[in-house]
């Protein structure tokens, strides 16, 4: 049972904690998969599910949700856990919001109650300067294309309305579609609309 709890640690580490290694160390350039293939660490398994390009990208996302939560001084995040943020983007709306919140998130220390600068060990932020943005981007990136993909960062929702709504009968049986009410309220909406 211990194996199975060490492997399945390490297959969920490999997937949703994973950092790529750089290309250019001297330069920091980090390793991009379209253009310079898999990682020799990834050969076996494929490219985990999600990944941070940087080592900073994670140690800063870290120290944003570290202020936002509260923690004490010197107590770090002991895990980050990127497979939510992953179900929050699968709705194109969710994804929208997301990259948003990855790139403009504030620095705020809700124990402080103040904006504070990455600086040093986070102190607070001199008057008349901006809050520090977290400046994570958010991508896509599709392995048999080998394309990124980003959302866009305001989503418009489209305009769909429910013309037919079932509505159940005093009897058993199948329900039946009340088109006249449905479209008499639409007919209502579209008056007071016009009114206005």
């Amino acid at each position: 049972m211990l194996l199975f709890h060490a492997a399945f640690e390490w297959l969920y580490w490999r997937e949703t904690q994973c950092v790529m290694p750089w290309w250019n160390r001297q330069l920091k350039e980090p390793w991009d998969p379209s253009l310079h293939g898999i990682p020799r660490r990834f050969r076996w398994f494929g490219l985990p599910s999600m990944w941070f390009t940087s080592g900073q990208a994670y140690s800063d996302l870290s120290l944003w949700i570290q202020h936002a939560k509260g923690q004490w001084r010197g107590r770090k995040v002991n895990k980050v856990f990127p497979e939510e943020m992953a179900l929050f983007s699968l709705h194109a709306s969710g994804a929208c919001q997301l990259r948003r919140t990855l790139r403009h998130a504030k620095l705020y220390s809700v124990q402080r109650g103040a904006f504070l600068t990455r600086e040093g060990d986070a102190n607070a932020l001199p008057k008349g300067s901006d809050p520090e943005e977290l400046q994570i981007n958010f991508v896509f990136f599709d392995t048999q294309s080998k394309e990124y993909m980003q959302p866009e960062e305001e989503h418009k929702e489209t305009q769909i309305h429910v013309l037919n709504r079932p509505v159940r009968s005093a009897t058993k049986g199948a329900d039946r579609l009340d088109t006249g009410s449905t479209l008499l309220e639409m007919r209502a909406q579209n008056e007071k609309r016009s009114s206005i």
